[in-house]
């Protein structure tokens, strides 16, 4: 990993792997008994010493989310200021970084590693629905030291669901825009403390674009490549992704019966004016891991959307199948650029035929 981010021009923040705490009062002894953060401490040491002097390295963080889903306890911090003490003692040239889910009710993980871990030197946040006002609760809360805003993107945990439970989720180009939102409220230049940022990204699927995706299956760049391109370098790209202005479905997170007419209307423009190709997937669905992400599993039928400029429609009789769906949406530019969208609905069971 390290050789291959240097051959990149990148560098690597590795995670001095700490598991979960559990949180429970009845559990705390057990998870850092002085045995068990000996060898926490241990295990660290080992892979500070090997990578201490690798060119790719920028900072070691000492553990991702291990508090949740609570704050984390006293024991799980000081554990952590342990590890992060012996890291300044073996490498001194490279700083120390713990990695939160977001920042707690009133910011109270901030105030706990404030008091536990004085070694920690950047605090590194993982943010979504908080993203917007991240730099402002840091403040309040008072963070006084830099940090890195280590996730971010569009929050999945917060969207509307079904009534069978699948999430209706926001085209690529709503999910960009949120980006762009979290980007200039909470890590831009004018943010002095925030070193610098990580986009998430979690492919779940090799056949359809998952939620946090910022390419297609097929290498297409979605617009969160664009956006975070011109943020973080001040330049525009030569040539931008399609947008999705709307997509008009009645079935859309509907119950339809077995051959019912399914109809789709979208409204997709592309900023340089280039010719859209507009595919389609029908997929069976069912849930997936942390159910971020639907599993896309079951290809059903796919084709080519209906239309020109910028209106395009999808049409089919519904399955005959009973079952969960999701129709797969991808607008691309020919030019390497693509937007997407993706549509839940539901077929019912048909009612058992009554004999003559």
């Amino acid at each position: 990993m390290f050789n291959l981010a240097q051959a990149r021009s990148l560098t690597v923040c590795p995670t001095l792997w700490l598991g979960r705490d559990n949180n429970t009062a009845a559990d705390r002894a057990e998870d850092y008994t002085a045995a068990r953060v000996q060898t926490l401490v241990a295990e660290a040491r080992a892979a500070v010493l090997r990578f201490k002097d690798h060119p790719a390295l920028l900072v070691w963080g000492v553990g991702n989310e291990m508090e949740a889903p609570g704050n984390g306890s006293p024991e799980l911090w000081r554990a952590v200021d342990q590890i992060a003490a012996m890291v300044h003692a073996v490498d001194p040239g490279h700083p120390t970084m713990t990695v939160i889910a977001d920042l707690g009710p009133d910011g109270e993980k901030v105030r706990l590693i404030k008091r536990h871990c004085p070694h920690i030197d950047i605090l590194g946040v993982n943010s979504y629905g908080g993203g917007p006002t991240l730099a402002r609760r840091l403040a309040a809360a008072g963070w006084d030291k830099p940090y890195l805003v280590t996730e971010f993107g569009a929050d999945a945990n917060g969207l509307r669901q079904t009534a069978w439970g699948a999430k209706i989720e926001p085209p690529t180009t709503q999910r960009a825009a949120k980006l762009a939102e979290i980007y200039r409220a909470a890590i831009a230049p004018g943010h002095p403390a925030c070193l610098g940022s990580y986009v998430f990204v979690w492919r779940q699927s090799e056949a359809v674009p998952a939620f946090h995706d910022c390419f297609t299956p097929a290498g297409e760049r979605l617009q969160h490549v664009e956006t975070m391109s011109q943020a973080w370098t001040g330049r525009p790209v030569k040539n931008r992704a399609p947008r999705i202005a709307s997509v008009r479905c009645a079935a859309a997170a509907a119950e339809l019966a077995p051959g019912d007419p399914f109809l789709a209307r979208l409204k997709i423009t592309d900023p340089d004016g280039d010719p859209l190709r507009v595919r389609w997937e029908l997929r069976g669905e069912k849930p997936a891991a942390k159910s971020v992400r639907h599993a896309g599993d079951q290809l059903v039928r796919s084709g080519g959307a209906a239309g020109t400029g910028d209106s395009f429609r999808v049409e089919f009789p519904a399955p005959g199948l009973p079952g969960a769906y999701r129709l797969f949406i991808t607008a691309g530019d020919g030019a390497g650029n693509a937007a997407a969208a993706s549509v839940p609905f539901y077929v019912r069971s048909l009612p058992p035929r009554r004999s003559p």
